[in-house]
């Protein structure tokens, strides 16, 4: 494949889809509410304005001849045109979803989950850690690293290599597939807010805060499709057990299919609610998006004080 010229290649590449933001544009506008963690600035733009980085997607270190874009291409022609429309056949029963549809939802969870900037970073962090040990394992290595002689640098492709080999190695989709899916509705009068971390996963045992791994037995993922449903998904195991225990691994075989179940009909209180709201935002890297700024305020104000309103 021959590279794209800048002319017909995307540069300003969404970290989480435009149309699945669209979703939380404030009523009768083309807006979102934005809430900046950091400063509790409030403000109002068109989801294609927001959660977005230039060339974020682009592999620099592919081939000569190759599409550097070919990531984003593949990602927004073949889950992100069709998002808006299997989350719409969720919230309604999933009566009309086919298969092909489900395991398109199923690839972007995974692949919103392992791609944010957030997660990204996690990533980076974690491979710089495995090899400064390894080389501070080499006497003669380790001397001159200490010394400051020179730096262990993680290049921007390790995100690539991390994506490729968890994709390949099947075992996040699935557990993703085998997980007991809940579709759950906001209390009349309130909203899901979701965030630039959108795909939120914790553990009871760990803190909401912690960064989770989706393979424990007590790991819960929480993905808000609208600002009316949210999905919630939990491991079979942990309903099945009296006391469990929330650090047990889930092994599971790669690609060992046995079909979604899914689950209807729940409305959240208004304080669980409030409490998944604050667990996605705990988990957010920077913003939070809804289409109510009134619950943007009242989260804002409870991350800085410690207290639910």
């Amino acid at each position: 494949m021959t590279s794209h010229t800048k002319t017909n290649s995307p540069r300003k590449h969404h970290t989480v889809p435009r149309t699945y933001l669209e979703s939380f544009c404030i009523p009768s506008t083309d807006h979102v509410a934005i809430l900046d963690i950091k400063t509790g600035h409030i403000r109002q733009q068109r989801p294609d304005k927001v959660m977005c980085r230039h060339d974020y997607f682009r592999q620099r270190h592919a081939p000569n001849g190759t599409d550097e874009f070919i990531f984003e291409h593949a990602k927004a022609n073949r889950i992100e045109a069709s998002l808006k429309t299997i989350i719409n056949k969720l919230i309604r029963g999933s009566h009309d979803l086919t298969e092909d549809e489900l395991i398109t939802f199923i690839q972007h969870i995974e692949i919103q989950r392992l791609t944010v900037p957030k997660q990204a970073d996690i990533q980076k962090a974690a491979a710089k850690d495995f090899i400064t040990n390894i080389a501070l394992s080499i006497p003669e290595v380790a001397n001159e690293l200490l010394k400051g002689t020179f730096e262990i640098v993680i290049k921007d492709e390790i995100r690539f290599t991390t994506l490729r080999n968890i994709v390949e190695s099947g075992k996040f989709f699935t557990l993703i597939s085998r997980m007991i899916w809940e579709i759950v509705e906001a209390p009349s009068g309130y909203a899901f807010v979701t965030s630039d971390n959108p795909v939120t996963i914790y553990n009871p045992h760990m803190g909401p805060t912690a960064d989770a791994g989706i393979g424990l037995l007590g790991s819960h993922v929480l993905y808000p499709l609208t600002p009316r449903y949210c999905l919630q998904l939990i491991h079979p195991e942990i309903e099945s057990k009296v006391s469990p225990d929330y650090m047990q691994p889930i092994e599971v075989n790669a690609f060992d299919l046995k079909g979604v179940t899914l689950r209807f009909g729940t409305t959240m209180s208004q304080d669980l609610a409030y409490a998944t709201n604050l667990v996605i935002a705990l988990q957010a890297e920077r913003f939070l998006a809804s289409n109510r700024p009134d619950i943007l305020k009242t989260i804002y104000e409870s991350l800085q004080t410690g207290t639910v309103k």
